[in-house]
């Protein structure tokens, strides 16, 4: 489980290949994400078995998961899946619904209970699960735990969903892969051209090359590529409100082109989940974005994408239902 090479005349300064950030890491310090961690012979996680939160009352359409095929059936949205999250992210978003696990306090990561990969394969077997999602924080910076929870569960028969910001090299995704992983659920967070400027002004990520920024072209070459590895592929796009700054897609024109690129590189039946963009402590309008991402729905399908649909939950934690309440 590499995904580090060591730079060249600096035997021991290596760079870490997980995700887009790819970063220069000196011995005995971490990344970005402050999980993968040089320890002059190799990058690793510094938090092993990170798996600290395990829910076991979600289903598939949560995550969400509508179209995967199994026994040549596509399956139910309504099947029961288990949940794991861990802690850190590569990302810094602003308004983070898990902060608390993607950010977490340093006195909380000594004193929390972990959980083996063989735990929660136990635990799925005893329910009777046969789908584990990688959700809530970023599954990606905890590659070791990642890849054996995945590697655990293939030899179990049961399946894993990767939910992830879409930032993962080509190489995560092929190490996804050769451990039994078949499914991802990517998030799109922009659009084409609003893409470089949302994800650094946001998220905080700023992927630079040879002088030009191609932090869009990165999740986008990312996303093409578990399409042609033969993952199941499933998008999510959050859609942010009226005025909001940074805005991910603020005009038609700009969602339009970004459903012609979904068309051309992924195919009219690559699922696209829409969902309103969450946000804290601001008023919003509800109705009129509702009415604004349910525009765009049938915008994608008027390009020629046919799995395109409004997300019932904003995300794990809050129901549309309680969303409302709020107006």
């Amino acid at each position: 489980m590499a995904l580090y090479k060591v730079i060249e005349g600096q035997s021991e300064n290596m760079q870490c290949q997980a995700c887009v950030r790819e970063c220069y890491i000196a011995p005995d310090k971490t990344g970005f994400c402050g999980n993968r961690k040089n320890t002059v012979q190799r990058i690793e996680d510094c938090i092993p078995n990170n798996i600290v939160v395990i829910d076991t009352n979600g289903v598939l359409g949560d995550k969400p998961i509508k179209y995967f095929v199994k026994d040549e059936n596509i399956v139910s949205c309504c099947t029961p899946v288990l949940s794991v999250g861990g802690y850190n992210c590569n990302l810094d978003c602003q308004e983070c619904p898990n902060e608390s696990m993607s950010h977490p306090h340093e006195k909380d990561v000594g004193s929390t209970e972990y959980f083996s990969p063989e735990m929660v394969i136990e635990m799925a077997k005893k329910q009777g699960l046969g789908f584990i999602a990688l959700t809530y924080n970023e599954p990606v910076p905890f590659v070791d735990t990642t890849m054996e929870l995945t590697r655990l569960a293939s030899q179990a028969g049961i399946e894993t969903i990767l939910v992830t910001n879409s930032t993962c090299t080509t190489e995560f995704l092929d190490l996804y892969q050769e451990s039994g992983g078949k499914i991802v659920r990517m998030d799109l967070k922009a659009s084409l051209s609003s893409g470089n400027n949302f994800y650094e002004k946001y998220c905080n990520l700023k992927v630079v090359e040879e002088g030009e920024v191609v932090t869009i072209d990165k999740i986008l070459e990312s996303i093409k590529h578990a399409k042609e590895i033969g993952l199941h592929l499933e998008l999510m796009s959050a859609i942010t409100p009226f005025d909001y700054v940074p805005s991910n897609f603020p005009n038609e024109e700009e969602f339009q082109k970004t459903a012609r690129w979904i068309l051309g590189n992924l195919g009219a039946e690559t699922p696209w989940h829409l969902a309103l963009f969450r946000t804290k402590g601001k008023n919003v309008d509800i109705g009129a974005n509702l009415s604004r991402v349910r525009d765009y729905v049938q915008l994608a399908k008027s390009v020629g994408l046919t799995r395109v649909g409004l997300v019932e939950k904003m995300c794990d934690c809050l129901e549309m239902e309680e969303f409302e309440e709020k107006e």
